[in-house]
């Protein structure tokens, strides 16, 4: 059965539908391509930025955050959704190994 359009009765099943879609998939160790290939496709689904983040070097500027350019938040924002993303589809073992990398380029 193909299922072609559907209806949201409410606002809380719009948010647990992304709630799932936010979640990487986790790398197991094996089948490195297909996974990566996976992890760059979500990576996009969370926005350009985020996708560039782990082949574009990033460092904070330094200074306080208040004076930061729209563009340097933005990439900021960007690399911790990246960082982020990756780790939580990592095992311990391979955090472990990752752990002390400031930045999702680094990883």
């Amino acid at each position: 059965m193909l299922i072609t359009s559907f209806t949201i009765s409410s606002s809380s099943t719009l948010v647990k539908m992304a709630e799932g879609i936010k979640t990487p998939l986790k790398f197991d160790s094996l089948n490195f391509p297909i996974w990566k290939v996976k992890m760059t496709v979500f990576l996009q689904s969370l926005g350009s930025r985020v996708a560039k983040a782990v082949t574009k070097l990033f460092s904070v500027p330094i200074g306080d955050e208040d004076n930061w350019s729209d563009i340097t938040t933005k990439e900021f924002d960007a690399n911790a959704k990246a960082h982020y993303a990756l780790l939580q589809a990592l095992n311990d073992d391979d955090i472990a190994r990752v752990i002390y990398c400031k930045y999702v380029y680094e990883i």
